[in-house]
């Protein structure tokens, strides 16, 4: 079993295929690619139909996480929205996932996050992130997830499990606010970037500490670029494929 993760590609099934076609070869059903979050497969009414059909063509598992350019999937496909009346709950590595049963290898996290035990390594998810362009998404009546960050409870919970447990990977979409200052070099010019809402990034500094004693590492997309970072503890990750276990 390998476990690889990718990072944003915003509904493009290219962007999926330029980053997975390099591993692609030595997949095997046993296999598991996580999805950083901005995968795009469904924003406001559209949804990406060649990218889903991309990922279905895989021979393994793909865990499809939500980011802040992405629609809470799991409350989508419960309205049928997404689905059309396919969604199912289905149960990997002892958690629950969802699934439209079209497309029966690609499981989506729960919006609000999770545990996920996958081959005895405790790995922890936290979606969403705040979006830079909201204010012009919603300005110009473009599609926009109101709830693209967790909610309060949401990310209590997900502290306590990671106080709770030894948490040995963490999979996010944005990253702890300690790490920022390793990227600012990807952020937009301070004159031209509207106020940040850095709630969830700060929150994640404490999930760092609750933790550090046993993660191992620490994987991310949204800020668009290929590096590590904190010492080679976390990987930043947009077009390359990189392996996690």
């Amino acid at each position: 079993m390998s476990l690889y993760a990718i990072g944003d590609v915003h509904g493009r099934a290219t962007d999926a295929m330029c980053a997975i076609e390099p591993i692609a070869p030595s997949l095997a059903p046993s296999d598991t690619i996580v999805m950083l979050g901005d995968v795009g497969i469904a924003y406001g009414d559209h949804v990406h139909g060649d990218l889903r059909r991309y990922l279905a063509s895989l021979p393994c598992t793909v865990l499809v996480m939500r980011g802040n350019h992405d629609v809470r999937y799991w409350r989508d496909m419960q309205l049928g929205i997404l689905t059309h009346g396919r969604a199912e709950f289905v149960d990997w590595s002892g958690s629950v996932f969802m699934r439209d049963s079209r497309y029966p290898n690609t499981l989506y996290v729960p919006d609000g996050g999770d545990l996920v035990t996958i081959e005895g390594h405790p790995c922890l998810f936290i979606p969403g992130a705040w979006s830079i362009d909201g204010e012009y998404r919603r300005e110009m009546g473009y599609p926009w997830e109101p709830e693209e960050q967790l909610t309060g409870s949401e990310m209590d919970q997900l502290l306590a499990l990671a106080q709770a447990h030894p948490i040995e990977h963490v999979f996010s979409h944005t990253c702890p606010l300690s790490w920022e200052n390793e990227l600012t070099d990807l952020f937009f010019p301070p004159d031209l970037a509207p106020p940040i809402d850095d709630t969830m990034e700060a929150w994640m500094d404490d999930v760092l500490e609750a933790c550090e004693d046993t993660l191992e590492g620490w994987w991310f997309g949204h800020f668009h670029g290929d590096r590590d970072v904190a010492r080679g503890f976390g990987h930043l990750l947009y077009h390359d494929a990189r392996r996690v276990l």
